[in-house]
């Protein structure tokens, strides 16, 4: 699936850009809405909806805090205060790693795989109901799915600064 090349104005791709940005902030914050609702519904307290999103990016991984904002498991620059603070809340295990033993590598406790089973059933949820509710095979959702990832791609490769 591609885009087609509409044209346009330098204005009107401006303001497709600007649409861009916003529809994507929202539907991070909506996600992040979610999950919080999901925690508060099961009466799952010392986590945020960000920190249990970064528990489901980590899955059966062992990360430290470079290699979670490298590969984009955590997006910003407190990647090891919310690892160390998963860790000291029992969702996380460290150890320490590298030659001098300076740096720590995580990885989910029992505890952080119930967060993120809890995160994969609602992904599984709620794809199905924007499905049934769109009207969409979900052979479609996963095209919008793949179109959204290739978009995420084109954006990230305009990066120059590098963690």
């Amino acid at each position: 699936m591609s885009i087609p090349d509409r044209g346009g104005s330098p204005e009107a791709q401006g303001i497709a850009n600007t649409d861009l940005v916003t529809v994507f902030d929202l539907m991070r914050g909506n996600v992040l809405d979610l999950v919080k609702d999901e925690l508060t519904r099961l009466d799952i307290d010392g986590i945020g909806p960000a920190q249990a999103v970064l528990l489901y990016r980590i899955g059966d991984r062992e990360v430290t805090s470079s290699q979670a904002r490298r590969d984009k498991i955590w997006i910003g620059s407190d990647a090891a205060y919310n690892l160390t603070r998963l860790a000291e809340s029992g969702f996380l295990v460290s150890r320490r790693t590298g030659e001098r033993g300076s740096a720590r590598s995580f990885r989910l406790t029992p505890a952080g795989h119930e967060i993120r089973d809890m995160i994969c059933g609602l992904r599984d949820r709620i794809g199905q109901e924007v499905c049934k509710d769109l009207g969409l095979a979900p052979e479609d959702y996963l095209a919008v799915l793949k179109l959204v990832r290739q978009m995420d791609d084109a954006i990230a490769a305009r990066i120059r600064h590098i963690y």
